[in-house]
C-alpha cells in the first residue's frame, strides 16, 4: 500500500507541499503557518511514499482515506480482527506500520458504533 507521496488526499496535501518547498502556501496566516510546519516535522517523504515518525522514531506508512477506511474494517471486525477495544484496534493498526490524522477518533467511533461489540 505504498502511495505516491503526490496523493493529493485533503489530509496531506498541506503537509506534502511543506515538505517539498520547505515553506507553507502564500497567503497562509503566519499562525497557521507555524503550526503546519511543526506537524510537517513529524512526516518525511520517502521512495515518493509519506511516512510519518511515531514517537519512537518508526516510520508510519500514511492512509489516504478510503484505504483507512478498509483497514480499520479488517482490523476490527475481519478475519485478522477480534472486535477489540478501540484502544487494542489502535495499537494493532499502528503496530502494522500504517498511519492517518484521524486514526484515533475514527477507530473509537467505529469501535462505538459495532453493532457485534
Amino acid at each position: 500500500m505504498h502511495h505516491n507521496a503526490n496523493t493529493l488526499s485533503p489530509w496531506y496535501s498541506d503537509i506534502i507541499y511543506v515538505l517539498k518547498n520547505l515553506s507553507p502556501r502564500l497567503g497562509m496566516t503566519r499562525n497557521k503557518a507555524r503550526t503546519l510546519k511543526l506537524k510537517a516535522a513529524k512526516f518525511c517523504i520517502l521512495n515518493s511514499a509519506l511516512y510519518w515518525k511515531d514517537p519512537g522514531g518508526i516510520l508510519l506508512n500514511c492512509l489516504v482515506e478510503e484505504e483507512a477506511k478498509k483497514v480499520m474494517e479488517d482490523f476490527h471486525g475481519g478475519e485478522c480482527g477480534g472486535h477489540l477495544f478501540w484502544k487494542s484496534t489502535t495499537n494493532k493498526i499502528l503496530r502494522v506500520g500504517y498511519y492517518w490524522p484521524t486514526l484515533f477518533v475514527d477507530v473509537h467511533k467505529m469501535v462505538k458504533h459495532c453493532h457485534k461489540c
